[in-house]
């Protein structure tokens, strides 16, 4: 199974590498930056280890538009967090 599936993402980056390496299929996620592929590879690597790879997207709107998207998750993620221990103190 390739890591495209497992990490249940909306398509085969890794379509011509089944061996391919964590950054690099997280690096082609970005530069097709489908918000629910970037969010999956954020769930699995986490949010500043994939924010990191932004400072190698050339395009700058791109890139602009990444920083925004990872905001957003951050807070969705933390959001989530908060909600499941509010859930757990109730």
């Amino acid at each position: 199974m390739r890591k495209s599936e497992k990490i249940g993402l909306s398509a085969a980056y890794d379509w011509s590498n089944s061996n391919i390496k964590d950054d690099a299929l997280m690096f082609r996620v970005l530069e097709k930056h489908r918000f629910e592929d970037v969010a999956q590879i954020c769930k699995r690597y986490g949010v500043e280890r994939v924010s990191a790879l932004c400072d190698g997207i050339e395009d700058r709107n791109v890139a602009a538009m990444l920083r925004r998207m990872l905001m957003n998750i951050e807070r969705g993620f933390a959001n989530a967090k908060g909600a499941a221990t509010a859930k757990t103190h109730a």
